[in-house]
């Protein structure tokens, strides 16, 4: 449930005009450096564009990194904090999840006297007026921002970055990172629809 809640999110936020690069939950990779140590990566298997969703087929490579590069103006992910399942009766379970929106941003490519606390209120807002749809098997969901995470420790501090990705999480460079709420109503009887659709590179 944390990945479709997620997604539901990223493609809301993609629309930010300084998102840039907007993704579900990561995954950590693990990729083999010349001294013989390991860097591990954020990764995930499609991100979000202004111009729509990116999918595995584009790219030689199954899966995406999300680590901050000067390509991009704003780059937001989620982690996946864990999710709970409990039954209220024999037709409805509760799912209560909680996520941890990591949002980088490069201030020479947003310009002018914007602040990261301005960019937080609109990511802040975004959240706030958006409603979890609902769907075959989610009957009601609602969300909430539990708290504003303070900068130490550092979100990327776990991946060990190396030089070449150092340099853009300092100035001129910035980030914020969130921890989210969510209670869904999900329906214990019926069999979401699932049609396959098999990718085609």
């Amino acid at each position: 449930m944390n990945e479709h809640v997620t997604n539901l999110l990223a493609e809301q936020l993609i629309t930010l005009p300084f998102v840039t690069k907007a993704a579900g939950v990561i995954q950590l990779l693990k990729l083999p450096k010349t001294d013989g140590k390991a860097q591990i990566v954020p990764v995930v298997k499609g991100v979000f564009r202004k111009d729509g969703y990116t999918e595995i087929c584009e790219n030689d490579d199954p899966y995406l990194d999300v680590l901050p590069n000067s390509a991009e103006t704003g780059i937001i992910y989620f982690e996946d904090l864990g999710a709970k399942r409990k039954n209220i009766n024999n037709y409805i379970s509760q799912i209560t999840g909680r996520l941890k929106l990591v949002a980088w941003f490069d201030f020479k490519k947003i310009g002018g006297t914007i602040t990261l606390t301005d960019l937080q209120q609109a990511v802040l807002a975004t959240l706030a007026n958006y409603q979890i749809p609902s769907s075959s098997y989610i009957s009601s969901a609602v969300l909430e921002v539990e708290a504003i995470d303070p900068k130490r420790p550092d979100p990327f501090d776990k991946f060990g970055l190396d030089e070449s990705n150092v340099q853009y999480i300092t100035h001129p460079f910035d980030y914020f990172s969130l921890t989210i709420y969510y209670v869904a109503n999900v329906s214990s009887m019926c069999v979401p629809e699932i049609e396959l659709n098999p990718e085609t590179c």
